[in-house]
């Protein structure tokens, strides 16, 4: 006699077979119906892009952690045009109006396209970066006076002494520019060492120890944790459930960089020293008030992250397309060395009125932003209006800085690194400069973007100053190497630095 299959078998009366099935029917009917309605009914069905996308938010939380974002959203850009639908409920912006659209000053009673809930989960949560309107500006008044000119004065001394280490290391190591040195590794040395200084009243000893200290090893694999975070968010699965596939590697790495600070700042806190690091100007009271231990941890954990990879990304980018143009990188040893009759007088002053240097590192930021793709934001839950449309609630809206900085429709010659584009040479008198804000834009800034610019004038050309340098054959295409995950993981940067002859 037959057996009867358990999948037939009754079960409170009914079998279990009709179940499954009507299981899998619910199941296939509501995967069509996302799709259809995602596809023809959903309000942004108008915006072009592709359609696997517009369907489900998977390819794009794929593609965000495939380390070649960057280059995939500008492909579908030149593709569908300034307005990209990346995800159902996800747009991405490529053109003029689109800072002061999405990130601009909204005038008293406008709601804010805010920041999406938990893109920074894991990070400073109770930062000048993340916290509410409200809430950022009263912080960022706080915090303006460790950025000010009279801060930035009173630090000069401060970072001077980490550039003097940075060109002895440089000496040592290099053997008369036989050794090939790696750039990238130097410009986190110091600005790893700066920041920390400024932070937490210490260095991390990168520079006089010739290593990284673990923490400094450990932030790009904080912004991996932040990818992946962002990939599960936009998954459509719930977040507690995708947080457990991210790498537990990242998680440990994430739970000791906070004890790190947690301990740093303690001890700088406990000095109670009367110096002009941001310590100092986070805790001493204002007549606003003053910052929660919470909120102070937080910016610290901020500045130290966004004060220094950002800065040294720059960098190694500003050496590598000197590296791959001679011409350019002769005209500015020219201007830095018939500029002043000896080093010391390059200061931080001094190198703000240095015209060649300053549209390099323009340059630089142009095709090579410290942060390629932006920070999303989203629409309130009622919706908002921008470009003179209406645009539904709980929208995802960003700016990509890699593609919009390289739209050929905006900018001559849009993949040459010409520092004369921001000098007035006629030749590119049709671009418009203003769509590169590479420390964002609006009320939501980059804070720091005084001391960053201070740090990588005085840095670039004391080293233009002091060395002639050129790429080691290996990195001359370091640039197609790059992968990005929120930031850039950068391979070895390698440079012959020569010692100057001075007559």
């Amino acid at each position: 006699m037959a057996t009867i299959p358990d999948y037939i078998l009754p079960i409170g009366g009914l079998t279990l077979a009709p179940i499954l099935i009507g299981t899998v029917l619910l199941g296939v009917g509501y995967f069509l119906y996302t799709v259809i309605y995602n596809l023809f009914f959903h309000p942004l069905r108008k915006y072009p892009g592709p359609r696997l996308w517009a369907i489900s938010s998977i390819p794009y939380a794929i593609t965000f952690v495939s380390g070649n974002a960057h280059r995939k959203v500008r492909e579908l850009h030149e593709k569908y045009g300034e307005t990209v639908r990346l995800g159902p409920d996800h747009l991405a912006f490529n053109g003029p109006q689109a800072w002061k659209e999405i990130m601009g000053h909204k005038k008293a009673g406008e709601q804010e396209i805010g920041k999406v809930p938990g893109f920074f989960q894991g990070g400073p949560e109770l930062s000048v970066i993340q916290i509410e309107r409200e809430g950022h500006a009263w912080q960022r008044r706080l915090l303006a006076h460790a950025f000010s000119a009279q801060a930035l004065q009173a630090q000069e001394d401060l970072i001077k002494h980490y550039v003097d280490l940075l060109i002895q290391g440089i000496r040592e190591k290099g053997d008369e520019g036989r050794i090939a040195q790696n750039a990238v590794r130097w410009f986190n040395y110091i600005t790893f060492d700066i920041i920390g200084d400024l932070a937490f009243g210490e260095s991390f000893g990168a520079l006089e120890k010739g290593t990284n200290h673990p923490w400094v090893e450990m932030i790009f694999d904080l912004f991996k944790y932040g990818a992946f975070n962002w990939m599960f968010l936009r998954l459509p699965v719930p977040r507690s459930l995708g947080i457990k596939f991210i790498p537990k590697s990242l998680q440990e790495k994430l739970a000791t960089t906070n004890a790190l600070v947690e301990a740093n700042l303690g001890k700088r806190m406990s000095l109670d020293l009367q110096r002009p690091d941001f310590v100092y100007y986070m805790t001493r009271k204002h007549r606003e008030g003053f910052l929660s231990d919470k909120e102070v941890d937080s910016n610290a954990r901020l500045f130290v992250v966004a004060g220094s990879e950002t800065t040294a990304t720059t960098l190694s980018g500003t050496t590598f397309f000197l590296g791959k143009n001679p011409d350019i990188k002769e005209k500015l040893l020219n201007e830095v060395r018939t500029a002043f009759e000896s080093e010391d007088q390059i200061n931080i002053n001094n190198a703000q009125s240095l015209r060649y240097l300053n549209a390099v590192l323009e340059e630089t930021l142009r095709l090579f932003p410290a942060v390629p793709c932006g920070v999303p934001r989203m629409t309130p839950p009622e919706g908002a209006t921008a470009f003179g449309e209406y645009i539904p609630g709980k929208t995802v809206m960003e700016i990509w800085h890699w593609p919009m900085f390289r739209n050929p429709k905006y900018f001559t010659q849009a993949e040459q690194f010409a520092p004369e584009r921001w000098l007035g040479d006629p030749r590119y008198k049709g671009d418009r400069l203003d769509m590169v804000q590479a420390f964002s834009y609006g009320p939501r800034n980059c804070l720091g973007k005084n001391l960053a610019w201070a740090e990588m004038r005085l840095i670039l050309a004391r080293l233009v100053w002091n060395f002639d340098f050129e790429l080691a054959k290996d990195s001359y295409d370091w640039m197609d190497k790059i992968q990005v995950y929120t930031i850039y993981d950068k391979p070895e940067l390698n440079v012959h630095y020569v010692p100057r002859k001075f007559e």
